[in-house]
């Protein structure tokens, strides 16, 4: 496992399983008592010397990769074709659930974002090369308490659309330089919970994503492999415009328009728009994804086009950062300015309860 710019002696203590209270208890995960106790953070600046070289092109989002998406599957020829083990009963000593320990979470409880671990992702795009994301999406996302606020227990993420200028703003944050994470060899395994409620609206896309960390701070998506999506994507979770489901997956393969994609699509869930916990377990011969305790797909055989000597499970060996944010319109919404302004018409809000992140033990 790799985590940078955290103090884990406290987290590592307080995450970790007492094996012994936990045999008799091994009920479904529930993610209202998923999230951890309040853990309090020291961060200490890692400084990364990391070259710029060639296309700076990374992009959010490449805007066709769900355009033949496979069907949401249950179980793969490991074996575990129903709940991971990891999703029992969380407890005060195991937030995470037996069998793994937390490594780090946010259960947004003061009014604020707490900039030891989080950042604002700021612009429209042009400040990366890339305007408009890459995907003529028409926001700026702001670090405005209008776009990104910490209220009741829980991280919004708001776009709107200012009446008088027609301009529309709003909300991403990202763990980039601050918190990161990689399994840990062969028999490494990390898993990340996002508890959150997606809206359905036109024009919009709520998204977490993970990306590589040693991207260097003008480029988005570039990593130890190379530019975008050389060196690994991860769509945690998305909802584009009204759909009743989400997308996922993962982005590998070459540098783009080169991209190779394992992706899934689930087309209805209960509840849509009500609060769910997205999670996806990561090791370096599979990627799985679970929606409230229930796996929904499994990735692997990934590669990168990159030469050399590439170790095993790259390019999603080295450490991804977290990102979480709502795009209005762009390629992938297919909508129009007019549409996304009629969803405006009142600001409309991502929500986030919580975030943990937990390795395998």
């Amino acid at each position: 496992m790799l985590v940078y710019n955290l103090a884990l002696a406290a987290l590592l203590a307080a995450g970790s399983a007492n094996a012994d209270a936990l045999n008799g208890d091994m009920s479904s995960f529930d993610p209202a008592v998923a999230a951890s106790r309040s853990l309090k953070r020291r961060t200490v600046s890692r400084v990364a010397p990391i070259s710029n070289a060639g296309d700076t092109s990374g992009i959010l989002v490449q805007e066709d990769i769900y355009a033949s998406v496979e069907p949401a599957s249950v179980g793969d020829d490991d074996g575990d074709d129903e709940l991971v083990s990891a999703f029992a009963a969380a407890t005060a000593e195991s937030p995470c659930g037996p069998g793994w320990k937390l490594l780090w979470n946010d259960e947004f409880k003061f009014d604020k974002l707490d900039k030891n671990a989080w950042s604002y992702l700021e612009g429209n795009g042009t400040e990366y090369g890339i305007p408009g994301w890459g995907n003529g999406e028409l926001q700026t996302y702001t670090k405005s308490s209008k776009n990104v606020r910490v209220k009741n227990g829980a991280l919004n993420l708001i776009a709107r659309r200012d009446k008088k200028t027609g301009k529309i703003t709003s909300g991403a944050v990202r763990t980039y330089k601050k918190v990161a994470v990689a399994p840990a060899g062969k028999r490494g395994k990390i898993r990340v919970d996002v508890t959150m409620q997606m809206p359905r609206k036109t024009g919009l896309k709520p998204f977490v994503q993970m990306l590589p960390d040693e991207s260097p701070s003008n480029v988005l998506g570039a990593g130890h492999y190379g530019d975008w999506s050389q060196s690994g994507a991860i769509i945690n979770a998305q909802r584009v415009n009204t759909e009743k489901g989400y997308t996922g997956g993962i982005l590998y393969g070459g540098v783009s328009p080169n991209v190779a994609a394992s992706t899934f699509k689930v087309d209805k869930m209960k509840g849509s728009t009500s609060t769910h916990t997205y999670s996806t377990e990561w090791s370096l011969r599979s990627m799985k994804f679970f929606q409230d305790s229930k796996k929904v797909y499994t990735a692997k055989n990934w590669y990168t086009n990159d030469t050399g000597n590439i170790p095993a499970g790259a390019p999603f060996d080295k450490p991804f950062y977290l990102m979480l944010a709502m795009s209005a319109g762009g390629d992938q919404t297919g909508t129009t300015g007019a549409q996304v302004a009629k969803t405006l018409r009142k600001p409309q809000s991502f929500k986030i309860e919580y975030v943990q992140i937990c390795e395998a033990i």
